[in-house]
C-alpha cells in the first residue's frame, strides 16, 4: 500500500511539473501602434514610423529630450526623444518630419539608475519637410 502511495506523490509531481513547463509566452501588450510606415521591408527599423508637424519645442529633460509638435490634429504632440535631438533647435516652428520608432528608455523618477526600463515610442531623428 505505501509504494502504491509513493506512486501516486510521483505521478502527481510530474504531470505538475509538466503542466508548468508548458505556459504560454508571455504576451506584449497592443497598444495601437499608429501608423507604422516601415516593417524593415524598406530597409528601416521594424516599428519606425514618420509623423510630419509643425516643431513646437524642445525640452531637455532628466531621462530624454521631450519633442514637442503640431501635426495639425487639434491635439498638441508630446514624444520623448534621445538627448542629441535637442540640438536640433533651429527647426522650431518649421515643417518637420519625425522618425519615431520602439527604443528602450528608463523608467525612474529622475536620471538616478534605478534598473527599471521600458519600451517606449522615441523621437530617433528630425530633419525638414520637403519643400512641396
Amino acid at each position: 500500500m505505501r509504494l502504491l502511495a509513493t506512486g501516486s506523490i510521483t505521478l502527481a509531481l510530474l504531470l505538475t511539473a509538466a503542466a508548468c513547463g508548458s505556459k504560454p509566452a508571455a504576451q506584449t501588450p497592443d497598444n495601437g501602434g499608429g501608423d507604422t510606415t516601415d516593417e524593415t521591408g524598406g530597409g528601416g527599423v521594424a516599428g519606425a514610423r514618420t509623423i510630419t508637424a509643425t516643431l513646437v519645442g524642445l525640452q531637455n529633460g532628466d531621462l530624454a529630450c521631450y519633442v514637442e509638435y503640431d501635426d495639425g490634429s487639434g491635439t498638441p504632440g508630446n514624444l520623448p526623444g534621445t538627448f542629441d535631438m535637442c540640438g536640433e533647435e533651429a527647426l522650431i516652428g518649421q515643417q518637420v518630419v519625425l522618425t519615431v520608432q520602439p527604443e528602450e528608455m528608463a523608467d525612474c523618477e529622475s536620471a538616478e539608475p534605478c534598473g527599471k526600463t521600458v519600451v517606449t515610442d522615441m523621437v530617433v531623428q528630425i530633419a525638414p519637410a520637403a519643400a512641396e
